[in-house]
């Protein structure tokens, strides 16, 4: 069995030449000869293999066949290790050498019934980098499609393969060559993509999911976990963001990036000062682009597009379809914005960074930590909350929502080290006031805009007016019914405290 450490990274077709002009490429000795690889991969009609995590594939390289099983591993930003077992094909399959008990039993037993499911066929040219003594990488540049009936999808990507060094030296790699490629890592295999098309699902914008976290745990290791989970979604976002219209990819990308500075906050105690502020300004600025991007996409579907709706807004009907043109017009400046940004290079430092935190000099007393900055988040908001009661404007009300979005991915984090059912109440609860204010914040950067835009648009002048006309009633209701809600939630006791 060999242990394959890997790291993906995809790239546009657009930069084929540009990727394979690059020095440390251009330059590095071939390993054999360019070839083109005719992948078929196997499962039963069920899917059982892939409901397993395991790949059965046969792979054609001129007279030869080779047979290859894989097991899934987790990735973590793109680098991945997983078990894998390559042999001869003779008209049938022989899983005889998979040294893993349960595996090889499950693949004998399903043998008779595997069957083609899709196919992979793509021209690999593979080069032999070694960036320092003692270092030896394998760059497969892959270029081709996947095919799954009528369906195809087209494969861009490099692939860094560890041959003689450490998992770091691969994302040294990856960073060097992202400072002048449009790299991105990418934790889909090329079989996990084949089984997407086969089955007809489409990538679907990731949530950040709630861990399990243990008392005994250090706080440090519980942020490299939480991290973790966040970096995954941070990144499947991201390809679906720059892939897809949907909207839905965008506003989980500013959601993972948020929940990111979050951790930083709540967790700057046992992290070291220069990495909560480098990483404080990068996510900043990436969450401001993607921002701008989601801010648009509400401002034209919750906002603006209700209007469309309302019989009470037919007076207004031409300002509205011009403001909805303005609009997307700056949704795709927006987009462009966010796409020429160097992604892949923040995510692969990002990475670094989590790998190169020190250990934890201390074990346990998590719940204890975890109380004290929740108490600290939840004296701040009620602060927040006091200051928009004596100054309400639209400045101290985006304050206070900032502070309640803290302590509400806050409860989230750290529920399972209390009474998980009240922890996620008491967040829901925030959100639903969170949400409240997010309207008020969404409405005033629509007239912000709106404002903006009207400068050099004639055309727009009575928008901001008309526009903030129509949901004045909503707006005032929002706001009474806001305050009192969270007044009355604030000062209640926190389950955090309650035995």
């Amino acid at each position: 069995m060999a242990n394959e450490i890997e790291l993906k990274l995809a790239f546009p077709a657009s930069a084929l030449a540009q990727v394979l002009a690059h020095p440390l490429l251009a330059q590095a000795p071939r390993k054999g000869v360019p070839r083109v690889l005719d992948n078929t991969y196997f499962d039963t009609a069920d899917l059982t293999l892939h409901a397993a995590r395991i790949a059965v594939r046969t792979r054609r390289m001129g007279d030869s066949v080779l047979q290859t099983v894989k097991c899934a591993a987790e990735s973590r930003g793109g680098l991945s290790s997983r078990p894998e077992w390559e042999q001869p094909f003779r008209e049938q399959f022989d899983f005889s050498a998979v040294d893993i008990k349960a595996v090889r039993k499950m693949l004998e037993a399903l043998a008779a019934q595997l069957q083609p499911v899709f196919t992979t066929v793509f021209h690999r040219d593979t080069r032999i980098v070694q960036p320092v003594p003692e270092v030896s990488i394998l760059v497969m540049i892959d270029t081709g499609k996947i095919i799954a009936g009528d369906a195809e999808e087209a494969i861009c990507e490099l692939e860094l393969e560890l041959a003689q060094g450490g998992a770091n030296d691969l994302i040294n790699l990856a960073i060097v060559l992202a400072e002048d490629l449009p790299l991105i890592p990418f934790d889909l295999s090329k079989a996990q993509r084949g089984y997407q098309l086969f089955c007809h699902t489409p990538p679907q914008a990731i949530r950040f999911s709630k861990p399990t976290l243990n008392a005994a745990q250090a706080p440090l290791d519980v942020f490299r976990q939480l991290a973790e989970i966040a970096e995954n979604a941070w990144l499947a976002n991201l390809h679906g963001t720059l892939g897809s219209n949907d909207p839905e990819f965008v506003h989980q990308l500013r959601v993972t990036l948020r929940r990111l500075k979050t951790l930083l906050k709540v967790f700057k105690p046992v992290l070291p000062a220069d990495f909560v502020s480098r990483w404080k300004t990068h996510l900043g600025e990436l969450a401001r682009v993607s921002g701008q991007a989601r801010d648009l996409d509400v401002l034209r579907e919750d906002i603006l597009a209700p209007l469309r709706c309302s019989e009470s807004a037919t007076d207004i009907d031409a300002l509205l379809e011009h403001s909805l043109r303005e609009c997307a017009h700056q949704q795709q400046l927006a987009r462009q914005q966010l796409a020429a940004m160097p992604h892949g290079l923040h995510l692969l430092h990002f990475n670094k960074a989590l790998h190169r935190l020190p250990e934890p000099v201390k074990t346990g007393k998590l719940p204890a930590f975890a109380a004290k900055r929740l108490h600290k988040l939840h004296a701040t908001a009620r602060r927040q909350l006091t200051a928009v009661d004596q100054n309400p404007t639209p400045e101290m009300r985006h304050r206070l929502r900032i502070s309640l979005k803290h302590l509400r991915y806050s409860c989230e984090f750290f529920a399972s080290l209390f009474n998980e059912e009240a922890m996620n109440r008491f967040a829901r609860n925030i959100a639903a006031r969170q949400d409240e204010l997010g309207f008020l914040q969404d409405l005033q950067t629509t007239l912000d805009c709106l404002e903006r835009w009207s400068q050099h648009d004639p055309a727009l002048r009575q928008a901001p007016e008309r526009v903030s006309a129509w949901y004045a009633d909503k707006a005032e209701r929002t706001v009474k019914q806001a305050g009192e809600l969270l007044a009355t939630q604030l000062a209640a006791t926190p389950p955090w405290q309650t035995a």
